[in-house]
């Protein structure tokens, strides 16, 4: 009987640290399981930002934007082409552009736009697709004439496009054109 008896007690004391061992590799799964879903949060924001940058719309001058000068009366003809490069469309896309008469090369920066040119009408455009701003014709001076004939001045197309996102977010893109005399 005593044999019994110790014989049972090693086993509970085995039982106990079996237990004992349960309850250490418990707690590590439970501090790893606390520790993975305080970073699931960063993760998952991390995901949604990459897929924003994936999927958004981004709008920006085509290579087909032209800035031609007719003969008759030297009035500028600005053709701005945009495309949406991205993979979900924008909404309220609008262009503004100013001219501005200035020697080549810039003596300084051009001002930001401060006035409000006209603007294109609020457009959708969708993936891949393209919106296109005809200026209106503009007839220049006659000394602007002569002097962009004579090369002292080239004619910046200043403006940006201003669109929303499918994610909601307002974006705006800034360009310039130029044509010059020569």
């Amino acid at each position: 009987m005593a044999l019994l008896a110790a014989v049972q007690a090693g086993f509970f004391l085995w039982q106990l640290r079996m237990m004992l061992r349960s309850l250490v590799d418990t707690k590590k799964a439970a501090d790893a399981a606390e520790e993975a879903a305080k970073t699931t949060p960063a993760s998952i924001e991390l995901a949604r930002e990459t897929a924003e940058r994936q999927l958004r719309g981004y709008v920006f001058p085509d290579k087909d934007s032209t800035v031609t000068a007719s003969q008759v009366g030297w009035a500028p003809t600005v053709r701005l082409r945009f495309k949406n490069e991205g993979q979900t469309p924008v909404s309220h896309a609008r262009v503004r552009v100013q001219r501005h008469g200035r020697p080549f090369p810039l003596p300084q920066p051009l001002a930001p736009l401060t006035e409000e040119p006209e603007f294109l009408s609020s457009q959708f455009i969708g993936p891949q697709g393209y919106i296109t701003w005809p200026s209106p014709k503009e007839k220049l001076s006659p000394a602007e004439v002569e002097a962009h004939n004579a090369g002292a001045c080239v004619h910046y197309y200043q403006g940006d496009v201003r669109y929303t996102d499918a994610f909601g977010n307002d974006r705006t893109t800034q360009f310039l054109f130029s044509i010059s005399g020569d």
